[in-house]
């Protein structure tokens, strides 16, 4: 990457996704092999779990679920009112499983063009050829092979609105204060996510040699980079001319 090599980190980057895929596929199928073999209610707890580990930003706990989860835990509610957050929770799960499932399947189409361009952009941050200001734009729009996914995500955003809006209805104000709010992470993964804003970074979702690099942005030592920690990274970068001595060199 660090050579300027385009058609090189081209190749890398097709070979890479090649790979996998072939490794999703395999845990696709032995999932719903185990699956298979389990009561209806275990299989669905872990089918859900292992969604959640390979899409977090897609199958993982949301802002809506953490407040509905936190609604339930308030003390004192009348039985008619934790009935009424229960109907709207199950109602909320029915709703945004299968827009879910459409995001996850947009998130693997999109997944060879925004990976190949990304490494590209890359490499040619890295060899001078891309002005450094490239490298911290915004994804999403139109050709940039991340159309539909972004669509879902604002529509699941819009979803998320509203049921937080009818949850709010259904406890006093003083009971929706004590709700954590929190925000949609509908962006992220891939270098520019990295790079670009986001959400939290995993580290443990990079590469080793990046995690290895990068742990020294983790201050509070939890394990991501949250966007504190990210732009005093993105500074440094800037400063330093690029990202390049995180993936090897120094």
């Amino acid at each position: 990457v660090q050579t300027g090599d385009t058609d090189a980190a081209k190749r890398f980057a097709s070979r890479s996704l090649e790979l996998r895929g072939k490794v999703r596929d395999v845990n696709d199928r032995y999932r719903e092999a185990i699956c298979a073999e389990l009561p209806a209610e275990d299989a669905a707890r872990v089918r859900a779990a292992a969604l959640a580990s390979a899409f977090d930003r897609v199958y993982g706990q949301n802002r809506v679920q953490r407040a509905f989860e936190s609604a339930l835990k308030i003390e004192g509610l009348e039985a008619t009112v934790t009935d009424a957050i229960k109907a709207l929770s199950a109602q909320y799960a029915a709703e945004v499983s299968p827009l879910n499932d459409r995001i996850a399947q947009a998130i693997r189409k999109e997944e060879p063009v925004r990976q190949t361009e990304e490494m590209t952009r890359m490499v040619g941050v890295l060899s001078g050829d891309v002005p450094m200001s490239q490298m911290f734009r915004p994804r999403g729009g139109p050709g940039n092979g991340q159309g539909e996914s972004n669509e879902l995500f604002d529509k699941r955003t819009e979803m998320n609105d509203s049921y937080m809006e009818r949850l709010q209805k259904l406890v006093s104000p003083e009971q929706w204060e004590s709700i954590p709010k929190g925000r949609d992470n509908n962006r992220g993964g891939g270098w520019a996510g990295m790079f670009g804003g986001g959400g939290p970074i995993k580290l443990a979702d990079l590469p080793q040699q990046a995690q290895d690099r990068m742990k020294r942005f983790d201050k509070n030592n939890d394990g991501t980079i949250d966007d504190k920690e990210r732009e005093a990274m993105m500074q440094e970068f800037r400063q330093n001319g690029g990202p390049g001595g995180m993936f090897g060199g120094g």
